[in-house]
């Protein structure tokens, strides 16, 4: 008996020992995983990388930890192929040359293919449109002017407003707390710091900001002073983002792509192949019946009515407390397809006759540091660090979960970018379709 107890309880100090060996040796993962779903504040626990302004444009890339010795770089890794992840600097490097062909090389000879990392990409300059309007707002508006974030689903407004308000502020706002503004919040969550606002105040999704008749609109007696960032996004990484995380918007399940073409190497694209399945059709020119056949996509406006029936909760807006109303059944506005949903939602921030400020995706992930640089000097700003924080883990707890690594593998590939317009049909519908100026505008290349 004596002999049984004693090997009983060593069995038990065995699994005791196994049992505290392996949370040690996977704490850091556990902490990796909390950590990586925390909501949109600012934490102690956010990744931060640092840089300099007038670095390589690729040196983002050296924040990332692609090393298998940490379950940060081993989850990174996946995203890379199985035959280079002993070595992924090719890769990476790969990555890099493909990201400036895509984004800035417009600027050197269209014959240029290969770019060195000691010439062309520490020239690379981001392009924000608007900065003709910003001496105007400073001297209309001095110490009341404010900065408030626009822009579709799926174009990194959380992570860019994270960003902005981590590294800069705006003058006469220094001591703003991260509270919702008077005048430019829209729901209590909305975090605005030092003249910075989580977005707009009609809304920063808004399809028709101009429509009067919609409770959320701009108008031009209340948000002058408010300059809004518009955020852009290559349409064809765009669709593809869009196609993952939905939001408000959907469409016909029998008008579901069966086919994506040739899918990239690796378990990310490999997933985005399959959850790809379910995009529409981006549309094709039938030849032979003289028209264009394309998928409608359809824009849940729910949210711009401040919620559902039931939600009676009062919400600050415009200095006053509103109650939501119940409106019905959500309204809907239909579009032709997902590229014309970018077409007129960037229209009307193109054609618009206020002051407002395009900042590119690809810009705020290659070359933070030189867009918040101009960002500030546009509304007489200051920096809150000496040199630049960018997060490198994800920005919301809702939609997607990218992170700087993913954002930075799925829109450096130029394989990648076409899988939504594998066949010749889908590129000649894109190339008709889009609007030509804005693509041109953007420095965004036709399929």
């Amino acid at each position: 008996m004596t002999k049984r107890i004693r090997t009983f309880g060593i069995s038990i100090l065995l699994l005791m020992g196994s049992l505290t060996y392996n949370i040690i040796r996977n704490l850091d993962e556990l902490f990796a995983l909390l950590f990586s779903t925390s909501s949109f504040q600012f934490s102690k626990n956010a990744s931060i990388g640092h840089l300099n302004t007038g670095v390589d444009m690729c040196a983002v890339f050296g924040q990332i930890d692609l090393s298998s010795d940490t379950s940060e770089g081993r989850r990174n890794l996946l995203d890379v192929p199985g035959t280079m992840r002993k070595n992924p600097a090719p890769f990476v490097d790969r990555l890099c040359q493909d990201s400036f062909g895509l984004y800035y090389a417009d600027e050197y000879s269209e014959e240029t293919t290969e770019f060195s990392s000691d010439g062309f990409r520490h020239e690379a300059r981001p392009l924000l449109l608007g900065t003709e309007h910003c001496e105007k707002m400073r001297n209309v508006h001095g110490l009341k002017l404010r900065v408030a974030i626009a822009g579709m689903f799926n174009t990194g407004t959380n992570a860019f407003v994270r960003n902005l308000q981590a590294n800069i502020g705006v003058a006469g706002h220094e001591n703003d707390a991260t509270v919702p503004s008077p005048e430019s919040s829209r729901l209590p969550s909305d975090i605005n710091l030092n003249g910075i606002d989580f977005q707009v105040p009609w809304w920063k999704h808004h399809p028709d900001i101009a429509n009067t008749s919609l409770p959320l609109h701009r108008d031009p007696t209340k948000h002058s002073h408010i300059l809004p960032i518009v955020m852009v996004r290559d349409p064809l990484n765009w669709m593809q983002s869009t196609c993952i995380n939905r939001y408000d918007l959907s469409w016909h399940l029998d008008s579901r792509r069966q086919n994506l073409g040739n899918s990239v190497p690796g378990p990310q694209n490999a997933n985005m192949h399959q959850t790809l399945r379910s995009c529409p059709k981006m549309g094709s020119l039938d030849s032979y019946a003289n028209q264009t056949i394309t998928t409608p996509v359809r824009f849940n406006l729910h949210e711009i009515f401040f919620g559902s029936q039931a939600d009676t909760t009062q919400i600050r807006r415009d200095d006053q407390n509103v109650t939501p109303q119940s409106h019905g059944p959500p309204k809907i506005r239909q579009y032709r397809s997902l590229v014309h949903l970018w077409n007129d939602f960037y229209r009307q921030y193109y054609d618009a006759d206020f002051p407002r400020l395009f900042v590119r995706f690809e810009d705020t992930i290659f070359l933070l540091p030189r867009v918040l640089e101009t960002i500030k000097q546009c509304v007489n700003g200051y920096s809150k660090t000496n040199t630049t924080k960018q997060y490198l883990t994800n920005s919301k707890s809702h939609g997607g979960r990218t992170n700087l690594w993913s954002a930075l593998r799925k829109n450096s590939d130029k394989n990648t970018r076409l899988q939504l317009v594998s066949s010749p049909s889908e590129r000649e519908f894109v190339r008709s379709e889009i609007d030509s100026t804005l693509m041109k505008a953007f420095h965004y290349h036709m399929p």
